[in-house]
C-alpha cells in the first residue's frame, strides 16, 4: 500500500480523535470492530474504511475514497451522540486535509445514518475523501 494511503488514514484517525476527545473521556476510538460493542467502553467510536485501497493503488486526480465512522453511546438521551457526531462533522465537512504524499485531500460528509444495537444508540457518518496527487 502506498505510504500516502497510511498517511491519509492516520490524518483521518487523528482528526477523529481530536474532534471526539472532549466527549470521549473513558471511551475510545478504534479501527478494530468488536463483535460485541456492548462490552466496550462507551462512548465508542469505530473508524472503518468503506473501501480499501489495493497495494498498487494510486490516488488519481479527483478519485474518491470512503471511510465510515460509527459512534455508539449508552446515554439515555441522544445528546452525547449528537455532540460527538457534531464535532466529527465539523472536523471533516468541507475540510482540506494536509497529507504527506498528496497535494490535498478534500473531505466531505456523504451521509449520516442512525443505527441501534441492544441497549446502545449509534450513528454512522460516511466521509468522502477526494484525492489530489502531488
Amino acid at each position: 500500500m502506498p505510504s500516502y494511503v497510511w498517511n491519509l488514514q492516520k490524518a483521518i484517525y487523528d482528526a477523529i480523535v481530536t474532534a471526539a476527545a472532549p466527549e470521549i473521556e473513558g471511551g475510545r476510538v478504534t479501527d478494530e470492530w468488536h463483535e460485541s460493542p456492548e462490552q466496550s467502553f462507551f462512548p465508542y467510536v469505530f473508524f472503518q474504511p468503506e473501501n480499501s485501497l489495493p497495494n498498487n493503488a494510486s490516488c488519481h486526480q479527483g478519485s474518491t475514497r470512503y471511510w465510515g465512522i460509527h459512534i455508539y453511546s449508552r446515554s439515555s438521551s441522544n445528546s452525547e451522540l449528537s455532540s460527538i457526531s457534531g464535532r466529527i462533522w465539523e472536523a471533516f465537512d468541507g475540510v482540506k486535509l494536509s497529507v504527506s504524499g498528496l497535494g490535498t485531500a478534500y473531505a466531505t460528509i456523504q451521509s449520516d445514518t442512525d443505527v441501534s444495537l441492544a441497549k446502545t444508540r449509534g450513528t454512522k457518518i460516511v466521509i468522502q475523501i477526494e484525492c489530489r496527487e502531488v
